[in-house]
């Protein structure tokens, strides 16, 4: 967490190095694709008393469009981490993390006399998946989860000025309200049962994702950006045994901007 704490910190500085009114704000659309590293810890009751960690890679390709009114987002991502058992004596078994998601935001925004920064509240629909693949268990070998449902959402976004530059500093954070789950519910060799699952309609007290992205943007001369990420994701999956998964991602993103003709209202 310490990393986290320092990323907060660090914004929250930056934040108050500077009070100008934010200037008329024009619509953009970008096509975006992200590249970095993650570190994911892993435990999974069902088919391990033990943690698993490890250092993995992600990549995200979608779309981001912004205006005065409306921040709509499409983001489809994978990760993988190679994670190993995490005991003080003995023998550390190496082990596969596999995610992968795909959401669709929409947020409208709230407090728009507010010229300091800009405020969307929202929700998405998403799916997402956490696979595991512990090679060396006997009896048990495969862990997953397979949610699928809506989402609350918000951005938060400031234009700011330092180090003679222009940047944009933003936080975008989302928790599922309601998912439609499924977990496997039975331990065994590979045959037809392993592809039974335990099914369930779950909200908040099941299924905690918390998936938290701090950013920090330079707009390019050309109207493209680059953007730097920290991406703090958390999941607890109780519907059947209890699988929890903690990444933290750093991340480099390039937006490309998109033109299109301007429109008396924004869609």
């Amino acid at each position: 967490m310490k990393p986290f704490c320092t990323f907060v910190f660090l914004i929250c500085f930056l934040a108050t190095l500077s009070a100008q009114n934010v200037a008329e704000f024009a619509r953009q659309k970008f096509f975006t694709t992200t590249i970095g590293l993650t570190w994911q810890t892993r435990k999974d009751n069902l088919f391990s008393p033990l943690t698993f960690s490890g250092y993995g890679a992600e990549l995200h390709l979608g779309s981001e469009r912004i205006s005065e009114k409306w921040f709509k987002q499409f983001d489809f991502w994978g990760s993988i981490n190679e994670i190993q058992s995490r005991v003080n004596k003995g023998y550390n078994s190496v082990a596969y993390a596999f995610r992968y998601g795909i959401a669709q935001t929409w947020a409208k925004r709230i407090l728009p006399e507010n010229a300091h920064f800009r405020w969307y509240v929202g929700g998405s629909v998403f799916h997402t998946s956490s696979m595991g693949y512990y090679q060396n268990n006997v009896n048990n070998l495969f862990s997953y989860n397979v949610p699928t449902g809506i989402a609350a959402s918000t951005f938060l976004t400031r234009d700011m000025r330092f180090f003679k530059r222009n940047w944009q500093l933003s936080t975008q954070l989302s928790i599922p309200v309601l998912v439609y789950n499924a977990r496997p519910n039975y331990l065994g060799f590979v045959n037809e049962n392993n592809f039974t699952k335990d099914f369930g309609i779950v909200t908040i007290n099941k299924l905690l994702h918390i998936d938290w992205r701090w950013q920090i943007d330079l707009p390019l001369s050309n109207g493209n950006r680059l953007r730097a990420i920290y991406r703090w994701d958390y999941m607890d999956d109780k519907l059947s045994g209890r699988l929890q998964v903690g990444t933290q991602s750093l991340l480099i993103q390039s937006l490309f901007q998109i033109p299109y003709k301007k429109k008396k209202n924004d869609q």
